[in-house]
């Protein structure tokens, strides 16, 4: 887990053919300084330019080739040395806890179709019993961790409802995220394949804190960590003020049931509770 403590932009002059010269910036970071962020933004600028003027095409949403932009806003444990967690603010401005060992899965359900819609609401109208289209998915995805906790009985999971699936908080044991132990489990559990290509490329885990803004009727916000200026940074608060007043009514998961063993590893409480406090995951609030 690795959040650099200095950012800074590069830029790098690159002549092509026909001895033309291309500027082209990139991010750079550093724990040290800002200079050092800097050269490194300036070697990857100069990297990429040759690449693109040589015909390649980076792919710019490629995982694991650089650490997360993202301003580290709390952390709990020692940063030098027994850094366990992390709260980040992500690009669309949501608070995210970052584990180093506790594992979080998120497994996203099939979104129902328009005719599964339909046949829902017309069940509920007509008072006819059963389950709906998302309960279906959701049952579904649960038998594979039931099955999974079934065959170890030291094993324990959270269960909780998020807007777009389940989330699961496996509290027995600290896992290391780039093991192939965790590899196979989430491919066990079917867990979001873009979640879990980020959390082996940045040797962690992640769990969205807050909703995400659109879900509240508010849109992205403009600015990004590092600010470009003061300016930058206020126009980025005055959004925050707005999404804070709009996320109040939201939660982001819903806690469901704990399964398997009952017992949680003494690293795992504490985070727990700023898990579920951060989450909202016991009002019963709308989802977003």
């Amino acid at each position: 887990m690795h959040f650099p403590r200095h950012w800074a932009r590069g830029t790098a002059t690159v002549t092509g053919a026909g001895r033309r010269p291309h500027e082209f910036i990139c991010w750079g970071w550093s724990d040290e300084s800002a200079r050092a962020a800097e050269a490194l933004g300036q070697e990857r600028a100069r990297r990429l330019g040759e690449r693109i003027l040589a015909g390649d095409r980076p792919d710019r949403y490629h995982y694991g080739d650089r650490p997360l932009r993202e301003e580290v806003l709390e952390t709990v444990g020692d940063r030098k040395s027994d850094l366990r967690a992390v709260i980040s603010r992500n690009t669309y401005g949501c608070r995210i806890l970052n584990t180093a060992s506790i594992l979080f899965v998120d497994v996203d359900l099939p979104p129902a179709t328009f005719v599964e819609r339909l046949k829902d609401r017309l069940r509920a109208l007509l008072g006819h019993p059963g389950p709906t289209t998302r309960q279906r998915h959701e049952a579904a995805a649960l038998e594979k961790l039931r099955a999974l906790l079934a065959a170890d009985p030291h094993q324990g999971a959270r269960i909780y409802r998020t807007a777009g699936g389940l989330r699961y908080l496996f509290t027995h044991a600290l896992f290391e995220p780039r093991s192939d132990a965790v590899r196979a489990l989430m491919a066990r559990l079917d867990a979001d394949p873009l979640y879990t290509q980020l959390c082996l490329a940045q040797e962690s885990f992640r769990a969205r804190l807050t909703p995400k803004p659109w879900r509240c009727g508010v849109a992205a916000p403009m600015e990004r960590w590092p600010w470009a200026g003061p300016e930058a940074e206020m126009r980025f608060r005055r959004w925050e003020a707005v999404y804070g007043r709009a996320a109040r009514e939201y939660a982001t998961c819903d806690f469901v049931a704990a399964l398997g063993d009952s017992r949680t590893h003494p690293a795992i409480t504490d985070i727990v509770a700023v898990h579920d406090r951060q989450a909202r995951a016991t009002t019963r609030l709308p989802l977003a």
